[in-house]
Formats: C-alpha cells, sequence, structure tokens
C-alpha cells in the first residue's frame, strides 16, 4: 500500500482510522512471521566453534572429541611395572662401521690425540631399508629339425605370457635361474 501524502489527505477521518487499523494488522503478522523464520533459522544454524571460524580453541564450549572404546582402568597409561621392554635386538654383524670420532687436537689447552686415545663410548646402529629391485629374467625357447623332418621345440613354463608382464615373486618359484642363464 504506497500512498502519496495527496491521496492522503483526500481521504475521511474514517477512512484514515481503517487505513490505520489494516496497517497495524499487518506490521503484527509480520512481527509474528519474523519471529517465528527466526527461531527457524536458530534452529538450522551450526554453532560457531574454532574448526569453523577464526575463534581461538579456547573459546569453544563444548569440545566433542571422539570417545575410546575402552573401559575405564584404574592403571596409570603406559608401561606397566613389571612389563619387561621389548626393542630391536641390535645385530652383532653389521655391514658397515662408521667411526665417529673427536678433533684431533683439544679445544682448550691444543694438546694433540692419537687414534689410540680414544675409546668407545656409546654404539648405535641404523637399519636401512634397500630399495626393490626388479629381476627380469629373458626366457628363451630353443628348437631344432630332426632328420625324419620332424621339429622339436621346447615349451616356455605356464606363468611366461606372450608380452612382458609383471608377476608376484611367487610365481617364479619353479624357475630354473641357475640353469642356463646365459646360454
Amino acid at each position: 500500500m504506497d500512498w502519496t501524502i495527496s491521496e492522503l489527505k483526500a481521504k475521511t477521518k474514517d477512512q484514515l482510522i481503517g487505513l490505520l487499523i489494516t496497517c497495524t494488522q499487518e506490521a503484527n503478522e509480520l512481527r509474528v512471521r519474523i519471529t517465528t523464520l527466526e527461531k527457524e533459522l536458530a534452529a538450522h544454524k551450526i554453532p560457531t566453534t574454532s574448526r569453523n571460524s577464526s575463534m581461538p580453541p579456547s573459546t569453544d564450549l563444548f569440545s566433542h572429541r571422539n570417545q575410546s572404546l575402552r573401559e575405564k582402568s584404574t592403571l596409570k597409561t603406559g608401561g606397566q611395572p613389571g612389563h619387561k621392554g621389548h626393542t630391536l635386538a641390535k645385530n652383532p654383524h653389521p655391514d658397515f662401521r662408521v667411526k665417529h670420532l673427536p678433533a684431533e687436537q683439544c679445544p682448550f689447552c691444543k694438546k694433540s690425540f692419537q687414534a689410540s686415545d680414544f675409546s668407545l663410548l656409546e654404539e648405535r646402529q641404523v637399519v636401512d631399508i634397500p630399495k626393490i629391485k626388479a629381476s627380469v629374467t629373458n626366457h628363451q625357447v630353443y628348437g631344432t629339425r630332426c632328420d625324419c623332418g620332424h621339429c622339436h621345440t621346447g615349451a616356455f613354463h605356464g606363468y611366461v605370457l606372450p608380452a612382458s608382464k609383471y608377476v608376484p615373486f611367487s610365481a617364479n618359484k619353479d624357475d630354473p635361474k641357475s640353469a642356463n642363464k646365459d646360454a
């Protein structure tokens, strides 16, 4: 209802009162609708936390952490008294030895040292796992023709396919690698 000032001045007192009552009713209906929509919006709004805003974690009211499926225990966490620890055993025959010797001269008094002056204080081992390298075997079938005209040929094993293929190591277990490798 858009009314200009001249249109409102042309109305009678009773018409203006009716118009005022209608506008008041519409305003009340709109207030009720706004309140309803605000409640619906609040029901669908995700609470603001440090995960979905720039708020610091200390302002989080409810922290929903994953619940452990283990039952509560009276024991402290970690190794328990009397439990024998386990660690990777040292290899008594390492492939390499690296000696980490100190400087051959004292930085304070400038005394010189010989290699025989040093004694072993501590030893640690590092186990390097080598990269896997593919092993390629070239399978060759030989043949010959007999005097009678018959052809005699060797045969590939079942896992040797017509084209080059990757096969698991266990598929090659019946492969005679040592025999006739380069023959």
